[in-house]
């Protein structure tokens, strides 16, 4: 059968981190034999318990360790939610919730292959195969007892259903279960002639997700709060309190505004602030409404790639981190989010030689203006020019101190640290000064800098995080004076352009990767290091700018 939504997680000798959770005693015994699925980010992932089973375990698919701790949390309170659900029991559920999930596993086959449906054949077949489902002659031809059909029902339909029910953290009875497999079985020969339309060129409005209602929670009735309890939970708390656990553990300043940015959004769409009283009704709502919302300050509708990894991001973190820490029951942004399609790559992710030449012939030439602050200044002088000798990205050269700027027997080297701020990985690393960044006087700008700010200027209390932010999109800004391409990526398009470089000059590739901070590309790589003398040999294999586009120093 087609309906592959879930994928089973394989690479055992994969670089990422591994969930594990070992399953209660007391839940284990109605675990055998059943298939929970648990949502890792955007994927689906299935865990087949069989009796040998003795906990849980799922690769987080993720290397960046504050995204990885961020999974794992959540994908333990999706199996608190689980536990709980099977301690509870199992729920009948009514049939306005029968027909509010199979919507929802509507909704998520089309939208998993509505973009590229391939051939209407192939939707022919799969109606087909739902047929004999129902009939209980798939997968085996033989047979239609009742025995049969609920068996055929389960290996074709019962997936999916597994998929939401666990979503919802939902534990239901035999009745419900076997009600919502035939629910799903017609909506979903539903989907394959919608499917089947895109296939043949038809995406007229799908009439079909009109009739399905929003989902009701199945959880049988509390009862009301004593009177000197305060059901109340505050949004603005709920992020504050996270923060002083995040802030600890590390996270930076960069997340923490926004993360800010999103929750204050949300708070101003709900017009209250009251955590225990969000629905994942209001996350969509939110989710729509920011989609249609235009950007004063570029004129632009705000991106669905800001929604989901902004917006969506925050709100799943900070309500996440609210079920754990027994502020709110569920997380009513879990499951929430936006599918991005895939951009068509019209051209290098680097810059051309021609634009490379345009942006430091700019910054080379830059004076600053009457008002403009002197970090800014700076910046636009000598970011450009770091980024293109180092590959570093722009916000690890905007958060330089001067005691980042070092030297050694072998000559001068930055050093990129998460004690200046935000480094993705929180990993330390020292990056050879190319001789012509040195010939141009950088380090007589170092030396005679007022602050310990190269390129940002903190505020009252000492935070740089709104001084960064404004710089790294003033220096966009910058660059898109002389390069407007919108599809080349003003700042990030030196760190491609660096790589693209260093092998063509022969700079070997864990030597780049070094330099750049990439992760290894394998468990081998990862062992020992680079000496900063090989660093060296291969930036100084790089001929200076001036040599490649004539910009004279």
């Amino acid at each position: 059968m087609l309906w592959a939504i879930v994928k089973p997680v394989r690479r055992p000798e994969s670089r990422f981190p591994l969930f594990r959770k070992r399953i209660p005693q007391d839940v284990l015994p109605k675990l055998q034999g059943r298939t929970l699925t648990i949502q890792v980010g955007d994927t689906s992932v299935p865990c087949r318990i069989t009796e040998k089973t003795r906990e849980i375990k799922v690769s987080l698919r993720t290397a960046e360790p504050g995204e990885a701790k961020e999974r794992q949390a959540d994908i333990s309170a999706q199996l608190e939610r689980q536990w709980r659900a099977i301690r509870n029991g199992p729920q009948r559920l009514t049939q306005k919730q029968v027909v509010s999930l199979a919507g929802e596993i509507y909704g998520l086959v089309v939208d998993r292959y509505e973009d590229d449906p391939e051939t209407p054949e192939r939707w022919d077949a799969v109606i087909e195969g739902n047929r004999l489902a129902k009939e209980g002659r798939w997968p085996i031809h033989i047979g239609s007892t009742d025995a049969q059909i609920r068996n055929a029902y389960e290996h074709t339909f019962g997936p999916l259903a597994d998929l939401v029910l666990s979503r919802r953290g939902l534990e239901i009875d035999d009745d419900s279960r076997d009600r919502l497999l035939r629910r799903t079985g017609d909506l979903l020969d539903r989907a394959a002639e919608r499917l089947k339309r895109n296939a043949e060129g038809d995406y007229s409005p799908d009439e079909v997700r009109k009739g399905f209602p929003s989902w009701t929670s199945a959880a049988p009735k509390r009862a009301a709060p004593a009177a000197n309890t305060q059901a109340r939970v505050s949004l603005q708390k709920l992020l504050d309190d996270w923060w002083t656990e995040a802030k600890a553990l590390g996270l930076s300043g960069a997340t923490r505004e926004s993360y800010s940015h999103a929750v204050g959004k949300f708070r101003k769409h709900l017009k209250h602030d009251d955590a225990a009283r969000v629905t994942p009704e209001d996350v969509i709502a939110f989710k729509d409404a920011r989609l249609k919302e235009v950007n004063p300050r570029t004129g632009k509708v705000v991106s669905p790639k800001t929604v989901k990894d902004s917006d969506l991001a925050g709100l799943k973190t900070v309500f996440g981190w609210g079920v754990r820490n027994r502020r709110i029951e569920t997380n009513p942004a879990e499951g929430v989010t936006v599918k991005l399609p895939r951009a068509a790559r019209k051209r290098s992710k680097s810059f051309s030689d021609e634009e490379a030449r345009l942006i430091l012939d700019l910054s080379l030439a830059y004076r600053p203006g009457r008002r403009e602050r002197p970090t800014l200044a700076a910046a636009k002088r000598w970011v450009p020019w770091l980024c293109a000798y180092t590959g570093a990205r722009v916000g690890e050269m905007v958060q330089l101190r001067k005691q980042d700027v070092r030297r050694d027997a072998g000559g001068w080297y930055i050093r990129i640290t998460p004690d200046a701020g935000w480094v993705k990985d929180k990993d330390m690393r020292d990056v050879p000064l190319h001789p012509h960044l040195i010939e141009q006087g950088f380090i007589e700008f170092v030396e005679g800098a007022p602050d310990d700010r190269l390129f940002v200027t903190p505020d009252k209390v000492g935070d740089i995080t709104a001084s960064w932010r404004t710089t790294k999109t003033r220096l966009a800004e910058f660059a898109r004076k002389v390069v407007p391409d919108p599809d080349v990526q003003p700042n990030h398009a030196w760190r491609h352009r660096f790589v693209t470089e260093g092998r063509r000059v022969g700079v070997p590739e864990r030597v780049l990767h070094e330099i750049t901070g990439h992760a290894p590309s394998n468990v081998g790589e990862a062992y020992g290091e680079v000496p900063m003398s090989t660093m060296r040999e291969g930036v100084e294999r790089f001929p200076g700018y001036w040599q490649y586009y004539s910009v004279s120093a």
